[in-house]
């Protein structure tokens, strides 16, 4: 629960979600034999779907006493975009890294979810201020967005609801691209159509605020 993102769920439910798929549920000890950090791993070994430790120092130390146990000389980790510590440190060593998309996902209040996952981004990043107007092509309706950061307040609203300090340059995008512009993993200039006739501070918002941080678990990891 004290990570910046997290489901909430009960402490009892834990243990039961951990060893959901099978997956097994490891702790590390430091040299005083005190919980360090645990691991979440598939029935192999080979993929950790989770790897979480109260001081980030103990990171890489536990990912290569797991490794050093383990018969296979290749193990994957996965690490969330918020995890930046655990980030730069696996960056360090790692013989090969790739960025995932959050798969199979459905965004339904999409003011809800852009103002939090700014919110969080403008938490890791210290992000300019700025204003972006979006307007979001719905099967069944067309979703009009604002969405403002000001010395770190992050707010989206509906336009109805809107100050007309949010600009008059309207970005106009279906779901699919919406979600691939706003969630990555790519930058927008390799997912928005048009990118190069956006005016330039539009296009110097969307470079610093996009991709958010935005993960979701794989159906099959935890």
């Amino acid at each position: 629960d004290a990570q910046p993102f997290h489901i909430c769920r009960s402490a009892a439910d834990f243990p039961l979600i951990l060893a959901s798929w099978k997956a097994k549920t490891w702790l590390a000890l430091d040299s005083s034999g005190q919980p360090a950090a645990y691991l979440v791993v598939n029935q192999s070994g080979r993929s950790v779907h989770e790897l979480l430790a109260a001081d980030p120092g103990h990171l890489l130390p536990a990912a290569v006493a797991w490794v050093r146990q383990q018969p296979e000389e290749s193990i994957r980790f996965t690490l969330k975009p918020w995890s930046l510590p655990a980030i730069r440190q696996f960056g360090q060593i790692c013989e090969h890294w790739q960025a995932g998309l959050a798969i199979d996902v459905q965004i339904l209040d999409w003011p809800l979810v852009l103002g939090c996952m700014l919110r969080l981004k403008d938490s890791l990043e210290d992000l300019p201020d700025g204003s972006l107007r979006l307007k979001i092509l719905m099967p069944d309706e067309t979703v009009a967005l604002c969405l403002t950061l000001d010395h770190h307040a992050a707010v989206c609203l509906a336009n109805t609801d809107a100050g007309p300090d949010c600009g008059d340059t309207v970005l106009t995008l279906d779901a699919a691209s919406a979600t691939r512009l706003l969630f990555g993993p790519l930058p927008p200039a390799m997912t928005l159509p048009g990118y190069d006739r956006i005016p330039a501070g539009i296009r110097r918002i969307l470079n610093n605020w996009f991709p958010l941080p935005f993960s979701w678990p794989e159906a099959d990891d935890i």
